[in-house]
């Protein structure tokens, strides 16, 4: 039997909004969780975090061309598309009737490059005042049911950001150079293509590129500065804080960094740093302190990081499982393990916000991003058991 859906989305609770979507898609964003918690995926995310803040520049000067060339669309092509071979001369009762065997758009002054066979006549229905709608357009494929089309700006803007990515640029080139001047429209698509599609969008490549260059450049400058020995003798007798003594173990000598090319025995190895905690008047740790401290010591062990991504991968797992013809059953089961998730997700970041202090868990974007997150789970989770969307008109809650 089918179940009703659980809608956990805000926009359920407006009215006209019936968008099937819910919350819950956006609770796939832990998956970046994955990417700033393993070491090796977050020195190719830094990179790309900054290819991302260089962006802007290049969408605003990809939009610029995109502007100039829809305003250029516009000017020549507007309206073009309803030149079409009609039955009559003339309009009968208000309709020009329409050949549907042909979709060829025609020229009606000799400018393009196709014109209707005998008996056929080429017109617009501005020619006679006739609404646009009756052409049934809207409902046509071939036309791209009335969407891509240089009518008006924003189609303008739509059509031209369809052709710079390479759909269907030539079917456009070749309905424009059929209705009107078969010469402007040999040369402004191919222009389009080259100005917007070869050099524009190459430019965000490049922008990317150049982040991850320069990235490697300052790992490589990290790299020789952290290599360099002591000129005197006096110095290369004393060992720096993060170097190895081979004369000691790795857990006596507590190290609260991993060395290149130094592996770790066992977990028992590895030594973490104390978060700074103030002291108290009598010189002790009180017990919230210590807490503290363990929360803030678990929170940096490399098995906590382990533990995150299962439960990350975990998550993804069940919000996979759901499908378009659940059980009322299995549905319950997801809602309930979506919730066990989020409430370890919330323990989570207890333990980093309390185990770091809030200024210093805010001032990690990703922390931030984490919070963010959580919230929206635990509206999501609201909004399941709450019942708020429930009721709504039509077939649209039905599975």
């Amino acid at each position: 039997m089918a179940a009703k859906r659980s809608i956990n989305s805000v926009t359920y609770c407006v009215p006209g909004l019936y968008v099937s979507r819910g919350l819950r898609t956006l609770l796939i964003l832990r998956v970046l969780k994955i990417s700033y918690t393993l070491t090796s995926m977050k020195r190719l995310l830094g990179p790309v975090m900054y290819a991302l803040s260089q962006l802007p520049r290049v969408v605003i000067f990809l939009l610029f061309v995109l502007f100039i060339f829809s305003l250029v669309g516009l000017r020549q092509f507007s309206g073009d598309f309803y030149y079409r071979c009609r039955l009559t001369p003339v309009p009968e009762d208000g309709v020009w009737e329409l050949d549907e065997s042909i979709e060829r758009p025609c020229s009606a002054y000799g400018y393009g490059d196709f014109e209707c066979p005998a008996a056929h006549y080429c017109g617009h229905p501005d020619m006679y005042d006739l609404p646009l709608g009756q052409e049934g357009m809207e409902d046509s494929a071939s036309y791209a049911y009335g969407v891509a089309n240089y009518d008006n700006i924003f189609k303008a803007l739509l059509t031209s950001f369809q052709i710079i990515t390479f759909d269907g640029w030539a079917d456009f080139m070749y309905k424009y150079q059929d209705a009107t001047n078969t010469y402007f429209s040999r040369i402004f698509f191919p222009m389009l293509i080259f100005v917007g599609g070869f050099f524009s969008l190459n430019l965000i490549v490049a922008v990317i590129v150049d982040s991850f260059v320069a990235a490697k450049e300052e790992a490589a400058k990290t790299d020789t500065s952290a290599a360099v020995v002591p000129k005197n003798s006096e110095d290369s007798d004393k060992k720096s804080p993060g170097e190895p003594d081979p004369d000691k173990s790795i857990a006596e000598q507590g190290s609260p960094v991993r060395m290149r090319g130094y592996s770790y025995r066992s977990w028992g190895d590895i030594h973490l740093p104390k978060p700074a905690i103030a002291p108290t008047e009598a010189g002790k740790e009180t017990g919230v302190e210590r807490f503290r401290l363990l929360l803030g010591t678990m929170a940096r062990h490399p098995a906590f990081n382990l533990a995150v991504v299962a439960l990350v991968l975990g998550n993804l797992v069940v919000l996979a499982l759901n499908r378009h013809d659940i059980s009322d059953r299995e549905a319950k089961v997801i809602d309930a393990l979506n919730t066990v998730f989020c409430g370890l997700f919330w323990l989570e970041m207890g333990v980093k916000l309390f185990g770091s202090g809030l200024q210093s868990y805010f001032a990690n974007r990703y922390d931030i991003m984490d919070c963010v997150i959580n919230i929206f789970g635990i509206a999501e989770v609201a909004l399941t058991y709450s019942g708020i969307g429930h009721g709504i008109p039509g077939n649209i809650m039905s599975r």
